[in-house]
């Protein structure tokens, strides 16, 4: 049949006008930011067709990304505010009451008529008073690491690994590659926080004996595994219950500096979560010292 032409109808015409006027009313509709816009496609496959569908398959798309950001930010601030709840609840229980205390032996030291007496009460009230100002500067190291900025990526997670192992009795061996230079501060710190949480949720639930962790750059990334032998999880379940606000943070902090982790568990048998950071060098004025490469086992 080649050579015959198709006629166009008035008919067709006209309904081929309305849909080019919806397509053009949908698309300053879409411009002013209106959510469920919907172009009436007409049949088959004319060019007005094909240009009604892309509309809508556009649409559908930033209407499906206005509701995952909607779930995003909900969890997010879900996960925020379950932060701020845990560092009130550690202020009160510890660092508020402790200062109580301190109040008082000072009340009841004013009162001791007998210099020895109230020395010995005073020496109290000091020795309380420095171990309250060592736990503060360890909650502020907690909040931000100082050794990330004085030493590095290496370092910061050398020293988190063994105060976690000296303060929980877990076995924590930690293998750092040379990744020094390789990272943004925001990659470091996005990586350094992925494994905190990750260790952190280890002891504080899984029960393991060991928990291996190593750094490496791989291909055009820096990548850290964290392994356990703990009790371990039924991930779909817990996502299901939206229960694990820990995990979805990780994920996101890897996301927020274009990277990724995942988390693989299996009940009974151990958790492992893999964090990749893409390389983005800082500049030459903001590149932190080389650390050394060496295993180290965190509890010595």
């Amino acid at each position: 049949m080649n050579g015959t032409r198709i006629r166009i109808t008035p008919r067709r015409r006209s309904a081929e006008c309305v849909t080019l006027s919806a397509v053009r009313a949908a698309g300053e509709r879409i411009c002013a930011g209106e959510a469920g816009v919907h172009v009436p496609v007409p049949a088959g496959d004319s060019a007005v067709a094909v240009l009604a569908r892309a509309v809508n398959a556009v649409q559908q798309q930033r209407d499906d990304d206005r509701r995952r950001l909607r779930d995003v930010a909900a969890r997010a601030f879900r996960a925020q505010e379950s932060e701020r709840a845990r560092l009130a609840h550690e202020l009160q229980e510890e660092t508020a009451q402790t200062l109580s205390s301190l109040l008082f032996r000072l009340r009841a030291a004013r009162r001791q008529a007998d210099p020895a007496v109230r020395d010995a009460a005073l020496d109290s009230v000091r020795a309380l008073l420095s171990e309250t100002a060592d736990a503060v500067r360890g909650f502020a190291r907690h909040l931000l690491p100082p050794a990330l900025n004085d030493a590095g990526l290496a370092a910061a997670l050398r020293g988190y690994a063994a105060s976690l192992s000296e303060s929980s009795g877990v076995r924590i061996v930690l293998a750092c590659g040379d990744v020094s230079g390789l990272l943004s501060r925001e990659g470091e710190l996005a990586l350094y926080r992925v494994v905190q949480e990750a260790l952190a949720n280890a002891v504080r639930h899984a029960a393991p004996s060991c928990i291996g962790v190593e750094v490496a750059a791989c291909g055009g990334a820096v990548c850290a595994r964290v392994a356990d032998d703990g009790a371990g999880f039924d991930l779909a379940a817990r996502e299901a219950a939206d229960a694990c606000l820990g995990l979805f943070g990780m994920r996101e902090r890897a996301l927020y500096a274009g990277g990724s982790a995942t988390i693989q568990s299996v009940p009974g048998r151990g958790t492992l979560v893999v964090v990749q950071i893409p390389v983005q060098r800082a500049d030459e004025g903001e590149r932190w010292p080389t650390i050394l490469p060496r295993p180290v086992d965190a509890r010595g």
